[in-house]
């Protein structure tokens, strides 16, 4: 059964669900959701993953008033810190014509592939506001501290998600105590081997005499640069866009990132 965990490479919480400020009303009205928001890699755009494979049941705001939300629930049953069984998850304030706007209700988002990046839509700063819980939902509802909140089953992240040590760097937790995934679980979905057992890796070779940058997955930072001729191997072509360019997920020495895939041969 895979391990439902949280979705960015950098955990850094710039608000939990029990503080004194917006979030407040959220986590002490009825009913109640518990939000936390989270910055990723401070002043970028970090993208957020899905860490098995989701359903896409709502998107609501884009063009209008409403601050951009997507609602999504796991295609199958998961495991979590505290039960198994279908999650839900939302994210909040991506930004119009970004990734997250192409989506519609009925999309299947595989494991790996990104789902948002952070925005401001209806914030000041670049973040994303993250609810989650167990079971359904696809709406959110006004609560008698006039918040609008999620409407399924709203459970604390640290009930729901474990972090990835292996994926996420906690800079800031936000106060929360989260259980780390343990060691010897690997998700299924990300699996690079067909059902047969047999490998279905595919490789390339850097094209450019100077070297190819190897990006991290939310293009926040350059991890290596890559020789001429080096060999990667290619994770997901198409995996994503970035400054104009088609970026694949590849593997370099071990270490997983992105490049440009038009340098590749």
């Amino acid at each position: 059964m895979n391990k439902f965990y949280f979705g960015m490479e950098t955990m850094r919480i710039t608000q939990n669900y029990n503080g004194t400020a917006s979030h407040y009303n959220h986590s002490h009205g009825t009913p109640v959701d518990y939000p936390i928001d989270c910055a990723g890699v401070d002043g970028k755009q970090s993208a957020y993953f899905a860490p098995v494979d989701m359903k896409v049941v709502a998107i609501r705001g884009v063009g209008n008033y409403a601050t951009n939300t997507i609602w999504l629930e796991t295609t199958e049953t998961v495991q979590t810190p505290t039960f198994n069984d279908i999650v839900w998850l939302t994210l909040t304030h991506w930004n119009d014509g970004s990734i997250t706007s192409k989506f519609k209700s009925g999309d299947i988002i595989k494991a790996g592939e990104i789902i948002a990046y952070e925005g401001t839509d209806g914030a000041t700063a670049n973040h994303l506001h993250v609810t989650c819980g167990r079971g359904h939902c696809n709406s959110w509802t006004e609560n008698t501290k006039g918040s609008w909140v999620m409407s399924g089953t709203s459970l604390p992240p640290e009930d729901v998600m474990y972090i990835n040590d292996d994926f996420t760097k906690c800079v800031d937790s936000g106060g929360l105590v989260f259980k780390s995934m343990p060691k010897n679980d690997t998700n299924t979905s990300n699996s690079n081997e067909n059902t047969s057992g047999q490998s279905n890796t595919k490789t390339k070779r850097v094209g450019v005499t100077n070297g190819l940058y190897l990006m991290k997955l939310d293009n926040s930072a350059k991890i290596t640069l890559m020789p001429h001729n080096a060999t990667v191997k290619i994770l997901q072509e198409n995996y994503t866009t970035a400054k104009g360019y088609a970026m694949d997920k590849v593997e370099y020495n071990g270490t997983v990132g992105m490049c440009a895939n038009k340098y590749l041969k």
